[in-house]
């Protein structure tokens, strides 16, 4: 017999979060301590307001939730939705979201957000038919290192962020993200960038000035540049401008509580 229970224990949360994704489209094989580290703490999820699905004493099947206040209204968002690849048949996607919903209405959360890999459609058909709808669309990019020197200065976190923002960060690249991450922060002219790793996890900058921006960071010394972002028109300036797209595309999607 199947239980949904909250989830109280990180290793059966690890355990869930392993068999459902097991089969995923991207691989998601991550040690105990990454799983931590990446998904727990860096994607702010949070045990209190997640949910397990138990076959006895097994853990088959997970709805991870993390919890933050956006634009003045507190926000619950999937940090991950799996079941058992032998329990899919079992409904127990929708019993889980059926308690994620509850458990929202009772503790005053009002948007229920997410993302979800755009061609997954069985996800998507999910969501949908449970009252979720389209807010944006997040492409990915990446491009080589130029040999030109950057110009770009390297500042504080305050002097980072004094730059106005030129779109709604994502979840997993908030300024409370920002905090966790680490990054090193650059600004030059009217712009600004988030910078760890070759990872470009933001970049500020006034309207037309966003290339120019991305071309200085590139010649920061990293082999490869990975950027992301929401703005339709960016997205064709990129491409333009010689990033390679990813194949891997995402929608947010959120409905109200």
């Amino acid at each position: 017999m199947i239980e949904i229970k909250r989830a109280d224990s990180l290793e059966d949360t690890y355990t869930a979060f392993t068999k459902g994704f097991s089969d995923y489209m991207i691989p998601m094989q991550l040690t105990y301590e990454e799983f931590v580290e990446r998904i727990m703490r860096r994607d702010h999820n949070e045990l209190e307001h997640s949910f397990l699905a138990y076959d006895g004493k097994e853990p088959v099947g997970i709805w991870l939730n993390g919890l933050k206040e956006i634009d003045g209204e507190r926000v619950l968002r999937c940090g991950g939705l799996a079941v058992a690849p032998e329990y899919r048949k079992a409904r127990i996607a929708q019993r889980l979201f059926d308690r994620q919903k509850e458990h929202a209405s009772k503790h005053g959360f009002d948007i229920l957000f997410l993302e979800v890999i755009i061609g997954n459609d069985r996800a998507l058909a999910f969501y949908e038919k449970n009252g979720y709808t389209i807010n944006r669309e997040i492409r990915y990019y990446s491009r080589p290192r130029r040999t030109a020197s950057s110009s770009l200065e390297e500042v504080s976190w305050s002097a980072y962020s004094s730059v106005e923002l030129s779109e709604k960060p994502i979840w997993q690249r908030d300024a409370q993200a920002m905090h966790h991450i680490e990054p090193s922060f650059y600004r030059g002219g009217d712009g600004a960038a988030a910078v760890k790793n070759g990872q470009i996890l933001e970049a500020r900058a006034q309207e037309g000035g966003i290339i120019q921006l991305l071309d200085e960071v590139c010649s920061l010394p990293y082999e490869t540049f990975h950027f992301h972002t929401t703005d339709t028109d960016l997205q064709r300036s990129l491409v333009q401008a010689g990033w390679t797209e990813s194949n891997i595309r995402q929608y947010e999607m959120k409905r109200q509580v």
